[in-house]
């Protein structure tokens, strides 16, 4: 079980996929149109409703900002890498993100909501180095995660080599690249990955890719955020692809 909490989080999670949801928990002193709205979409997909003290509510979100409204979640179902496969064949312009070893879960659940923004028809992320979809994943990603296609991988390089024999182009962000992420075509088959906040994409990583590309900065700032960076480049091709349509 997972869980999310918040007027926000809590209605993306019931629209978008009320099915993960176990109950609905909702603080009992408060009584105003939003909480009302809320317990009405829950009852509409047949979901527990459970009322609870400040106290109670507050030890289910470890002090959080709760607001008075708390669900309980089955675990994401993520993609497998057999249904990644069955998937390449079927696209034919993907646009898809590699996330490898991101730790921070504020960060992870950025990316997936920018992600959603942009268009893109997969997300890949490591089995074993990336952080756990947590409430805090879920939060962040602002209900996302239930309708991108996710697939978690036990071996990533093996993955990006299937890629790459479905014609799919490797683009990595790099602090090191030689090219301005301007300057790399974005419009076909692309795979835009980016590395761990601290350490960047891995050595085995970068030589698999077709271009390593940077984002130019002042010189006053060291790097971008990770999920500054994916917006970045994810929005660069999606400009490039609706201008060649």
């Amino acid at each position: 079980m997972t869980s999310v909490f918040g007027f926000h989080s809590v209605r993306e999670q019931l629209t978008r996929a009320p099915e993960r949801v176990h109950r609905l928990v909702v603080l009992k002193e408060r009584r105003d149109r939003r909480r009302d709205e809320v317990i009405a979409l829950a009852k509409t997909e047949s979901i527990r409703v459970q009322y609870v003290s400040r106290p109670a509510l507050d030890r289910m979100c470890d002090g959080g900002n709760h607001q008075g409204v708390y669900l309980e979640l089955h675990a994401a179902q993520l993609a497998t890498e057999q249904d990644l496969n069955e998937k390449l064949d079927d696209w034919i312009n993907p646009l898809i993100l590699v996330l490898e070893d991101i730790q921070d879960p504020g960060n992870l659940g950025a990316c997936f909501r920018t992600a959603a923004a942009a268009g893109v028809d997969a997300i890949l992320l490591p089995k074993n180095r990336t952080a756990p979809l947590n409430p805090t994943v879920l939060k962040t990603s602002s209900g996302t995660v239930n309708s991108l296609f996710i697939a978690q991988v036990s071996n990533l390089a093996r993955t990006l080599d299937k890629l790459k024999e479905k014609g799919v182009w490797l683009v990595g962000a790099t602090s090191e690249g030689s090219l301005s992420y301007l300057e790399v075509d974005l419009k076909g088959p692309v795979a835009i990955l980016f590395g761990n906040e601290e350490s960047g994409l891995r050595r085995l990583t970068k030589d698999l890719c077709d271009y390593l590309v940077r984002i130019p900065i002042s010189d006053s700032v060291e790097s971008l955020n990770v999920s500054v960076a994916n917006g970045i480049l994810l929005f660069e091709a999606r400009r490039q692809r609706t201008e060649q349509t």
